[in-house]
């Protein structure tokens, strides 16, 4: 293990890591379309005012708002889980992490696709859970799951990944043992996009994808094991073949922490995207290497290799 400190001695304070790993992004559609359309629209807004239910919490009838929530998501999951935040804060602020981590969950597997935001339901609840497990005292849980939220959440996402896992491995190790400067080093040298051999970028995610040897790997992030046995019926139920029903496949797969698998399933999502879902369908191969190599170099050189002529936009991770 590195030695507390060791990030500073190579120069680097712990919180500058996450903000100088640049990540070449997907945000304005500047790899495959332009322009605002019906896709990029604002959701609509939830039927059930999810900041009563959060009050019901507040107010000692925990019982009653979870069955609302729960009712709301039988009958349309997706605007149902647009205001479960605020019932989950509401949850984990009054001492009950264990059942929002199960609210968390379970909103997950009613809706593990957003057609607005790719990832971005299953990112903002998985955040959740792993609050809520941390707020329970399941630590060990909490660190799983948050590499889990590593590997499904937007490439924009990041940076705040990275510093949840790092917060948790100070709860588990301590900050003596040095493991989460060793982590925030491991992100940072993994966040170049020039491997240890071959071109810096490549033509095709055909070249990139089959020898990923040369690029750093996050060890750290390897050594933690994920149980995905709670994703295995909804797995079974995911058997479409159109682009949103591949993508939440895909993205339960990147939650059970099984990448090569999801390579597969986004693969087939890009082949059946439309030019609307060609975004959300090249940043899922991003999101799916990142999560192959427990760093984003590989998926970084990628998205530069597909840019079109004019120069890509960059967002630094904060």
């Amino acid at each position: 293990m590195v030695p507390d400190g060791a990030a500073v001695k190579e120069g680097i304070r712990p919180s500058e890591v996450a903000m100088r790993c640049v990540l070449v992004m997907l945000l304005a559609v500047v790899l495959t379309v332009g322009g605002t359309d019906a896709w990029a629209q604002s959701p609509p807004k939830p039927e059930v005012d999810m900041r009563k239910v959060a009050a019901q919490v507040r107010g000692g009838q925990t019982d009653a708002a979870l069955a609302a929530v729960r009712q709301a998501l039988d009958e349309d999951a997706r605007r149902a889980t647009l205001g479960m935040g605020d019932v989950l804060k509401a949850l984990v602020e009054s001492g009950q992490g264990d059942a929002a981590a199960l609210l968390a969950l379970e909103g997950i597997l009613a809706a593990p696709y957003d057609p607005y935001r790719n990832a971005g339901i299953v990112e903002d609840l998985q955040t959740w859970r792993v609050k809520a497990l941390l707020a329970a005292g399941r630590k060990a849980e909490a660190l799983a799951e948050a590499k889990a939220l590593y590997n499904v959440c937007s490439m924009d996402g990041t940076g705040e990944a990275i510093d949840l896992i790092a917060r948790i491995l100070d709860e588990v190790n301590g900050q003596e043992a040095g493991v989460s400067a060793k982590f925030r080093l491991e992100q940072l040298r993994g966040s170049t996009t020039q491997p240890a051999v071959g071109p810096a970028t490549v033509a095709s995610d055909a070249s990139v994808r089959p020898a990923p040897q040369g690029w750093p790997r996050g060890q750290i992030l390897a050594s933690i094991k994920v149980d995905g046995s709670a994703y295995e019926t909804i797995l079974r139920e995911l058997d479409g073949d159109d682009f949103a029903t591949l993508t939440a496949r895909g993205n339960i797969l990147l939650l059970a922490d099984r990448p090569d698998e999801a390579w597969q399933v986004f693969q087939r999502a890009r082949e059946a995207s439309t030019a609307r879902q060609l975004p959300h369908a090249a940043e899922n191969l991003a999101r799916c290497m990142r999560a192959q190599d427990g760093c984003i170099g590989r998926a970084n050189a990628w998205i530069l290799s597909i840019r079109p002529s004019q120069p890509a936009e960059t967002r630094a991770v904060r």
